[in-house]
């Protein structure tokens, strides 16, 4: 038994060794505070809002982004990390980027979804813009995929979370950026420890489920190694 136990450090130092560059991504992916959502039982759900409700020109462009680690997933519903809804051909459509828990993320729009494989280890950026014709989504500055002959009128808002009950997780965001034809109109790194972005958020349910602004420091240094460890431990008893 103590053998074993051993091992189980070794193995743990060996995947800490092999994360420290995505450790170091982790770090200097943030500023000095970020908001943490989560949602930690399945009879609640958390939303965040950031209502923009602008009409959409003929030569108009929206574009939202934000730095969003990802951890914690259980479920089958899924979590948005970046959607925009907007009204498209008279109706309210959803554009977004969601985790499901896997090394990828789904890229959704009205009737599709494509799959992008990713680290979900460490932090990746998410930038979706939007045009009267078309949507494009961005993860890390590359181009992931256009959406062309669109009809789109108004952005309505920028969400992130969970709709529906049925999932778990946590979400660590940060610098947000919103613009409009290509000039930055809002801005938030939550350094002044306050949320002023997201500010229509919805709670659903009853549960453990919120959002709070916390040093970035908090944030889990090593989320790959967490499973590993406890399936290890499992077998220690």
């Amino acid at each position: 038994m103590r053998g074993l136990k051993w091992l189980i450090i070794g193995m743990s130092l060996i995947l800490l060794i092999l994360g420290l560059p995505n450790a170091m991504a982790d770090s200097s992916s943030f500023s000095d505070s970020i908001l943490h959502v989560w949602s930690h039982d399945k009879r609640s759900s958390y939303t965040e809002i950031h209502v923009v409700g602008k009409k959409l020109g003929s030569n108009d462009t929206f574009a939202v982004e934000q730095t969003v680690l990802a951890s914690n997933y259980s479920g089958r519903e899924g979590v948005a990390l970046l959607e925009v809804q907007v009204t498209d051909s008279g109706k309210t459509a959803w554009y977004s980027v969601y985790w499901y828990g896997e090394d990828r993320v789904y890229i959704n729009g009205p009737g599709m979804s494509i799959s992008v494989a990713l680290d979900m280890s460490v932090p990746h950026t998410y930038r979706i813009e939007v045009t009267r014709k078309r949507v494009g989504f961005y993860v890390d500055g590359s181009n992931k995929m256009i959406i062309g002959i669109k009809n789109i009128t108004e952005i309505q808002q920028v969400n992130t979370g969970r709709w529906d009950k049925g999932s778990t997780y946590d979400l660590y965001i940060d610098n947000i950026k919103e613009y409009w034809n290509g000039e930055l109109i809002a801005s938030e790194d939550f350094d002044d420890d306050k949320d002023d972005f997201y500010t229509s958020d919805v709670l659903r349910g009853s549960g453990d489920s919120g959002e709070e602004v916390i040093p970035s420091e908090g944030v889990p240094e090593f989320p790959f190694l967490e499973p590993i460890i406890n399936e290890l431990l499992k077998v220690v008893g």
